[in-house]
């Protein structure tokens, strides 16, 4: 089982003058059982900017472009569960942090899916200046959805020598309960939405130590006639370690397993 958690950096990338101060707040908890894999995440997010919007508001200086808006805040709730046909397939040696692979493994798997996302605000989200009287929609300070879905993928772990690379890619539907809510009034409907689930690793893999690029993609979506809302997180990251507990007894198996899949190629 490993435990994920993050909080804003002090410092800020961007400057806080056009693109405002955001805070943020990552959870998350993984864990593996036979040829399952679960995963739960919650982010919480607050403060964000418009990017141009002097196009639509003349009131904005040329010199800062931007809308800064710290009251708007978004939020995603995600519980997830992986199947996979292989049971030689394993999630944490495919990430690389307890493991390591001797041959080329791939597999088919499900993913279980189930997520909470919205964006809200105490005013309206959009602009006063895109406001379309004849759409409720556009006058909405409150976004969000529940969905619940199976998405179908394919995973492909490939070893050459020291490295090993892995990609995990997935396309599917959810049924999705989407509403938002404008003047105290809130109108919901039902429908689908699509998924796409994508993870792509790769680096050096050795049974003592491991350096890894990790990047992992969550990507939802919610929409109305002419009204949409997209939320992406992803995750680009270098991740290395040594293990301190790899016995002779492990390293002569690995080793065997090595020469035997050697063997079966050259079959």
């Amino acid at each position: 089982m490993s435990l994920r958690f993050g909080v804003t950096l002090p410092n800020s990338v961007r400057s806080k003058n056009k693109f405002g101060k955001t805070k943020y707040y990552d959870f998350g908890v993984d864990f593996g059982f036979k040829n399952m894999f679960f995963d739960a995440s919650l982010h919480l997010y607050n403060g964000y900017a418009m990017k141009n919007a002097n196009r639509w508001n003349d009131t904005i200086s040329s010199s800062n472009q931007n809308l800064i808006r710290q009251d708007v805040n978004a939020s995603s709730f995600s519980i997830s569960a992986w199947q996979f046909w292989n049971n030689h397939f394993k999630m944490a040696a495919f990430r690389g942090k307890t493991a390591s692979y001797q041959r080329d493994v791939k597999t088919f798997y499900l993913k279980y899916t189930t997520n909470y996302h919205g964006i809200s605000s105490n005013q309206p989200l959009l602009p006063i200046e895109l406001h379309d009287t004849t759409e409720s929609k556009t006058s909405a300070n409150i976004i969000a959805a529940f969905d619940i879905g199976v998405v179908p993928g394919y995973a492909y772990v490939r070893r050459w020598r020291i490295f090993q690379f892995g990609i995990m890619g997935g396309l599917g539907l959810v049924l999705q309960s989407k509403l938002y809510t404008f003047d105290a009034t809130t109108r919901s409907f039902l429908g689908l939405a699509p998924r796409v689930d994508l993870r792509i690793i790769g680096g050096i893999n050795k049974p003592k130590y491991f350096i890894m690029f990790v990047s992992e993609f969550d990507n939802k979506s919610i929409a109305f006639n002419n009204l949409s809302y997209k939320q992406t997180f992803y995750n680009l990251k270098i991740v290395g370690g040594v293990r301190l507990n790899v016995t002779k007894k492990k390293e002569a198996r690995e080793a065997a397993e090595k020469k035997a899949a050697e063997k079966e190629r050259k079959k």
